[in-house]
């Protein structure tokens, strides 16, 4: 049982916007959830779910929020445990299915990323972000607020990493593929990766972009042609007043030859920038900047090859100023 979301199920009793009487219609669905909960098992709780549908959204996303954490705890203890791994991946496959839990979404996408499913990791990490956003049972002190963002850095950066992974082909087998950054549902603003609630910029870290080109080139790839365009429409809704461009190698080939391609390749993305955001009105000074090959900050370096570090070395990074 989780008793933070049984204590927000009770919070909705009492605070719901929807009036004292549905709340007392509701009353009822909620105990018998309340119970189901406690027995520790998740199936039985599931099995109350569609009782709260008349009761509004509210209570049954919570209610959903409650069963995914409960599969959540029983994943919990199998985690690395190699003798049970489809019991661990079938908990986080229920408790991820509800999209509600951040913790649920974040373990999904590690199982994707062992697996290498590149795109599926990079969606499970942004959704993950997403929902940490909208959770502020965490943020009550100034402890918990460290470990939310501490959190949050994390997902970021592994949500980057499998987005640039995916638009690449380590493996020499797959083809490279754009995976966009996700969505907000409500007003379709950017999320994910560039979710507001988690603004990086200058305050924070540099924003690396899947932006790819074609070999020993500054000419964009089709890949890399996906992933120009979506940063210039992330900056024409953010539409800053500066943005630095920086562009970066593997440890490949010589210091001087890697610092003027990276450079080349950091002007590239700076032309675009410079003609799409003056078209669009906005008047952002842009500039660029090549540093060959520089190790780039990852989430976990221990859990990749040498041939992926390399590629994730490649990228070109961001950072803005309103």
């Amino acid at each position: 049982m989780d008793r933070s979301a049984l204590a927000a199920l009770g919070l909705l009793v009492s605070a719901s916007g929807q009036g004292a009487c549905l709340a007392a219609d509701c009353r009822s669905s909620l105990a018998e959830l309340r119970a189901a909960l406690e027995t520790a098992d998740p199936s039985v709780a599931a099995a109350k779910l569609a009782a709260l549908d008349p009761c509004g959204a509210a209570y049954v996303r919570q209610g959903q929020l409650a069963v995914a954490m409960l599969y959540v705890r029983q994943a919990s203890p199998l985690t690395g445990n190699e003798a049970r791994r489809p019991e661990y991946r079938m908990l986080v496959e229920k408790a991820a299915a509800y999209h509600a839990s951040w913790e649920a979404s974040w373990r999904l996408a590690e199982l994707q990323r062992t697996a290498r499913d590149y795109r599926e990791a990079a969606t499970s990490f942004q959704e993950a972000i997403d929902l940490l956003a909208t959770d502020s049972s965490g943020s009550s002190t100034a402890e918990a607020r460290k470990r939310r963002d501490e959190a949050a850095t994390f997902l970021m950066r592994s949500a980057d990493e499998m987005r640039s992974l995916a638009a690449g082909s380590p493996d020499g087998v797959r083809n490279g593929e754009f995976v966009a950054a996700s969505t907000d549902r409500r007003d379709g603003s950017f999320a994910g990766v560039y979710n507001a609630a988690f603004e990086r910029g200058l305050s924070a870290e540099k924003v690396p972009a899947p932006i790819t080109f074609l070999f020993d080139s500054d000419r964009f790839d089709d890949v890399g042609r996906k992933a120009a365009a979506e940063i210039v429409e992330l900056f024409k809704a953010r539409r800053p007043s500066r943005i630095h461009v920086v562009g970066y190698t593997d440890q490949k080939g010589t210091a001087e030859y890697n610092v003027a391609l990276s450079l080349r390749r950091a002007r590239a993305v700076q032309a675009l920038l410079q003609a799409e955001l003056s078209r669009a009105g906005i008047d952002a000074a842009i500039s660029s900047e090549g540093r060959g090959k520089v190790r780039r900050q990852l989430s976990d370096p221990s859990i990749y090859s040498a041939e992926q570090i390399d590629q994730l070395d490649r990228r070109v990074e961001f950072d803005w100023s309103r």
